[in-house]
């Protein structure tokens, strides 16, 4: 019942539902006190009441729901203490409790929760000091306490908390020196201190440090003890990344309610963030039925928004990453980062993304597109049915309107975006089609973003290993060489191959050796017919569109050409293919 506009007080007789695992009455305008019956609930796993009108304290009794998993009361005007209960409930792993008018000290009996996950104190009126029991909570990836009234110093044991991913403690009256053992924190990926009394911009003392910091000088007494005072890792790291940055803003974005010391935008501009539960809703809880592919790194589900969530669309398809997957929390990244400032007719759209908790209390990340009703490329090429060979039929016009759209995208991501962006993956999959049968290029989630004036990222920045997918890939990317601009390129006439030929780069024909490419360099000349899409050769009807189909061949010959530099541009490619489909008219 979340987001049902209720109102009213919540009833005590909820407490006799002895067997209800979920209450999730969040973001209404329920009014009143938390009710000390749903003490009673012992199966309760879920309880979110966040977002609402309540007042009162945090009743004791929470502490008989013993199988609570998730506790959300986050944004509501609670008052009063936290009670030393919260530390009996063992299996919790998300506590956000943060945006109310809570106060005292943080018990230190919040140690004994050993599979939270998730602890958010942030924007209370909490007083005392940090206590140091709080590194033994060895599963936490996320801890605020930002906005409070806090002070003492930050207990050297945060930095036992190998598994945090984030961690806010601004506005606060911490002193003293900031722990060097938070250097140990490898998994960091955001980290604010600014507005306490540590020793740069938002705190009274900090100086020093590498130059990319832009701190003042140290005096000569603090030079004294710069020993004792090592500049951290993770605030360098923080500083020079910029895709940190740009997972930050995802999340800031999430937490709109909050402040964090002047939040930047969303990750992507005019495109705010969605909740888990809105598309559990919008997927029908992500069921099978819904599905609609799986990659490396995420599934991907046809959904239904509602109009004010999805800003005019109503049917997208939800990309949910596998967080267990290595490198898919890159991926969430680096599609964030190539596409944030992205607008291009053939590129696919963005309509919101999430960064949240799921019923489980685990970590959930998804983007949400425009849904491509045609679905990609691939499907038309290769269908798997005989009921699919019958309708999938793309003719040369179509086919050569669809090369076009995605040499325009390749153009505007190399050469005419905010900045340049490799794409790295380019393949039929990674091609979809909208209900005009226009090709948008999705999917950029190994892109690269490059230097200004660069055609390559450099080695050292780019974490180069083997790049895209086998038979689309450039030949120097399985030799470990730099990623470049010229290796989309040969992807790109890798596709134009696939789509003249209908057949895979990985097709079964193409044994001992024998490419893609080469089986069309052997018989370009000689038999040319006999290896174009079978489908498409029965409506050729004239020389002419013989001739465009040869033409079409020795354009993507000249796209996968093996030096790098003998490669056409994007440019020469759409002068190329406007000739070719000119002369289909």
């Amino acid at each position: 019942m979340n987001s049902f506009n209720l109102s009213g007080n919540i009833s005590p007789f909820l407490g006799n539902l002895s067997f209800l695992q979920k209450l999730n009455l969040g973001n209404n305008q329920l009014v009143g006190e938390i009710p000390p019956e749903l003490g009673r609930l012992s199966k309760l796993q879920l309880l979110n009441l966040s977002v609402n009108l309540l007042e009162g304290s945090i009743p004791v009794t929470i502490g008989g729901c013993t199988d609570l998993k998730l506790l959300c009361l986050t944004n509501n005007n609670l008052q009063g203490r936290i009670s030393p209960f919260l530390g009996n409930l063992s299996f919790l792993r998300v506590v956000d409790l943060g945006g109310n008018q809570l106060v005292g000290n943080i018990p230190s009996d919040i140690s004994n929760l050993i599979n939270l996950a998730y602890l958010d104190l942030s924007e209370n009126s909490f007083t005392g000091s940090l206590p140091a029991s709080l590194g033994r909570l060895k599963n936490m990836a996320l801890f605020y306490a930002f906005d409070n009234n806090m002070s003492g110093s930050v207990p050297m044991t945060l930095g036992n908390l190998t598994e945090l991913n984030y961690m806010g403690l601004s506005t606060n009256s911490f002193v003293g020196r900031i722990p060097s053992t938070l250097g140990n924190l490898r998994n960091l990926q955001y980290l604010s201190l600014s507005s306490n009394n540590f020793i740069g911009p938002g705190n009274s003392k900090l100086c020093g440090g590498i130059p990319d910091l832009d701190l003042p000088p140290c005096s000569s007494d603090i030079l004294k003890a710069k020993h004792e005072f090592p500049v951290i890792p993770i605030v360098v790291s923080l500083v020079a990344t910029s895709f940190i940055i740009v997972l930050l803003c995802v999340l800031l974005s999430l937490k709109n309610r909050r402040k964090i010391t002047s939040p930047p935008p969303t990750f992507i501009e005019g495109h705010p963030m969605i909740s888990y539960l809105q598309l559990a809703e919008a997927t029908d809880g992500f069921s099978a039925t819904n599905l609609l592919g799986s990659g490396t790194f995420g599934l991907v589900y046809k959904g239904e928004l509602d109009n004010q969530a999805a800003q005019g669309t109503n049917l997208v398809a939800v990309k949910v990453l596998k967080l267990q997957t290595p490198g898919a929390v890159k991926s969430f990244i680096a599609e964030c980062d190539a596409l944030r400032n992205m607008r291009h007719r053939n590129l696919v759209k963005i309509v919101t993304a999430c960064l949240s908790i799921d019923n489980n209390g685990n970590e959930f990340k998804a983007i949400v597109y425009d849904f491509m009703p045609n679905g990609s490329l691939e499907g038309w090429l290769h269908p798997r049915t005989n009921g699919e060979i019958e309708q999938k039929l793309l003719n040369l016009i179509e086919r050569v309107s669809i090369l076009l759209d995605v040499a325009f995208a390749l153009d505007y991501l190399h050469c005419h975006g905010p900045v340049p962006v490799i794409h790295c993956d380019l393949k039929s999959s990674n091609v979809l089609l909208d209900a005009d049968m226009v090709a948008h290029v999705g999917d950029f989630g190994l892109a690269k973003i490059l230097a200004e004036g660069s055609s390559i990222v450099q080695q050292s920045t780019s974490s180069m290993g083997f790049r895209g997918t086998i038979g689309y890939a450039a030949p120097e990317y399985g030799a470990g060489n730099v990623v470049s601009t010229n290796g989309d390129i040969y992807s790109y006439g890798i596709l134009i191959l696939e789509v003249v030929t209908g057949k895979r780069p990985t097709d079964s024909t193409f044994g001992q050796g024998l490419s893609l490419r080469e089986y069309v360099e052997l018989s370009l000349h000689n038999r040319t017919m006999d290896i174009i899409d079978m489908r498409l050769s029965l409506s050729l009807k004239n020389k002419r569109k013989t001739d465009c189909l040869i033409d079409l061949l020795k354009l993507g010959l000249s796209c996968t050409e093996e030096m790098p530099s003998s490669r056409m541009s994007t440019g020469d490619i759409i002068k190329g293919l406007h000739a070719i489909k000119g002369h289909l008219f």
